[in-house]
């Protein structure tokens, strides 16, 4: 596994040392230890794969080489794997404390990853909210299409956060880390919200792979008009289906049936905004 560390991660690290809470650097290490290290063992127990970490203030981000929003379920499951390790430190310490063990390190383990856990919560990706979301979505709508609403609603829900990050700081009731996470925050939503533009090429390549490796991919089929673009055809595959698509003409008559192949080759050759019925006319 390969390890990065954001310079975030540095910047705020630096400033509990500077503070000299040493005690509370231990926690939060730990804290993040467990959330991303359960993150890790869901994700090789369901792909058996090698991932690369990046480390953030709030948690990490894991970069796979097995794309896990192709598989909504498992996807779901790795996501939720790191705050349900928040809330079981969560439950630790509050156990502690009912027991009349106490003292400003269990509280503060108790208040760390409790915020860590709504934190990342949050509907903005790629925080474990956002991609939970975008699972669910899946199930429902194309990966791209998914990921455009749940991108959205990152930008919105990370504006949100800095405002009230802001009146919270003014207000004197939080500090300006918040105000930072918060603005960092609406940098990732953008950048996956930019990345969503790639996912029809990536969907191609990775759902070969995937057929290759696992040998059995569930089908579905699309029936759709023949003037329909190649574009609104991609949009309503399913990341976790491979597509056959039936062209129908005007009396509803049958065309053709092309595999997602074939229309991801018309796409190629044609372009998105051309009609499916040019792959009935051999050149």
């Amino acid at each position: 596994m390969k390890l990065k560390i954001h310079p975030l991660f540095w910047f705020f690290l630096l400033l509990y040392v500077a503070l000299g809470a040493f005690t509370k650097i231990g926690l939060i290490l730990f804290s993040l230890f467990l959330h991303e290290i359960l993150h890790l063992l869901v994700y090789k127990k369901l792909f058996k794969k090698k991932a690369a970490l990046t480390l953030l203030p709030f948690g990490g981000v894991i970069e796979t080489l097995e794309p896990v929003e192709f598989f909504p379920g498992r996807e779901l499951l790795v996501a939720a794997a790191g705050p349900l390790a928040n809330l079981a430190l969560v439950f630790f310490a509050l156990g502690l404390l009912n027991n009349g063990i106490y003292n400003t390190n269990i509280t503060f383990l108790l208040d760390f990853n409790f915020i860590m856990a709504v934190f990342n919560l949050l509907p903005v990706l790629p925080l474990d909210g956002g991609r939970m979301l975008r699972a669910i979505f899946t199930l429902f709508f194309s990966l791209k299409n998914a990921t455009k609403i749940v991108a959205n609603l990152s930008v919105l829900t990370a504006i949100l956060m800095v405002a009230l990050g802001c009146y919270g700081f003014l207000s004197g009731l939080t500090g300006v880390d918040l105000v930072v996470l918060s603005g960092f925050l609406i940098f990732l939503a953008v950048k996956e919200k930019r990345k969503n533009s790639f996912f029809f090429l990536q969907n191609l390549t990775a759902k070969e792979k995937i057929l290759t490796d696992q040998q059995v991919l569930l089908s579905r089929v699309l029936t759709v008009n023949q003037e329909t673009t190649f574009k609104e055809v991609i949009e309503k595959f399913l990341p976790n289906h491979y597509q056959y698509v039936v062209v129908v003409g005007p009396e509803q008559n049958r065309l053709g049936i092309f595999s997602e192949r074939e229309i991801m080759d018309g796409v190629v050759k044609h372009g998105l905004f051309k009609p499916v019925k040019e792959l009935l006319f051999k050149s």
